[in-house]
């Protein structure tokens, strides 16, 4: 029931970032800050412990694990960097990139949208706990792929109408990820290895992609609030989960 209503609130946090990035543009920065400090707060106190303890059950080195961690956080770098998944917030951007944007960029978070899913559905494999806790992050990461896809979108003159169907198709990309992993599900002796590799993923997301995006134009003391507010808000619930 709990995977269902994940499902629901993933479609509700897509559009309500692409809301934000047309009625608040001014908190996009502080959003993102807070969204890096809740992902990376996930892989150390959530994803980590739970891939030792799997790799132990089945026999798995953790050292070879976290190499998995780092090839997931490579691949989504060259990932990311082939489909240009972000969007230039600034008003003088160059021309060449909003050229290399758009519908490409949406294309790319649509795809690893899927992967979101899958994460979440591999979370529920293991333990209602675990999966509440993965589905929580993933649902603030959702807030930032909604507004990246309007923001995009924006950037290269689409109408809204082109911008809710962009937000239905990351809405859907990532309902049928979850439902994918629900009807077919992941044996239970490869959960450490995909979960390593979203590990890798997540990681890359909070410190490589959202943390420096949010501090593009400047480094407050509020974005570095935000950033530590989300790391600690998720390890207290991680305590209650």
């Amino acid at each position: 029931m709990l995977l269902y209503l994940f499902a629901i609130l993933v479609i509700f946090a897509t559009f309500l970032g692409g809301f934000f990035a047309l009625k608040f543009k001014s908190k996009l920065d502080l959003l993102m800050a807070f969204s890096a400090g809740l992902l990376m707060s996930l892989v150390f106190f959530e994803l980590l412990p739970e891939i030792e303890q799997l790799g132990r059950d089945f026999g798995f080195s953790f050292g070879n694990l976290m190499i998995l961690a780092a090839a997931g956080f490579l691949f989504f770098h060259l990932f990311e960097k082939f489909f240009i998944i972000h969007a230039c917030r600034e008003k003088d951007c160059p021309v060449e990139e909003h050229q290399s944007t758009g519908d490409w960029g949406t294309m790319g978070i649509a795809i690893h949208s899927f992967l979101d899913g899958l994460v979440i559905g591999a979370g529920f494999q293991v333990s209602q706990a675990f999966g509440i806790a993965i589905g929580s992050a993933v649902i603030f990461h959702k807030i930032s792929d909604g507004l990246n896809t309007t923001v995009l979108l924006l950037k290269n003159r689409r109408d809204k109408k082109r911008i809710f169907s962009w937000l239905a198709a990351n809405s859907i990309m990532t309902f049928a990820g979850i439902f994918f992993s629900k009807f077919a599900p992941i044996p239970e002796f490869c959960l450490a290895f995909i979960l390593s590799f979203f590990a890798g993923f997540f990681l890359y997301l909070g410190a490589s992609d959202l943390l420096p995006e949010a501090h593009r134009k400047n480094s407050s003391w509020g974005l570095i609030l935000a950033t530590s507010a989300g790391f600690f808000i998720f390890l207290a619930i991680s305590f209650f989960i």
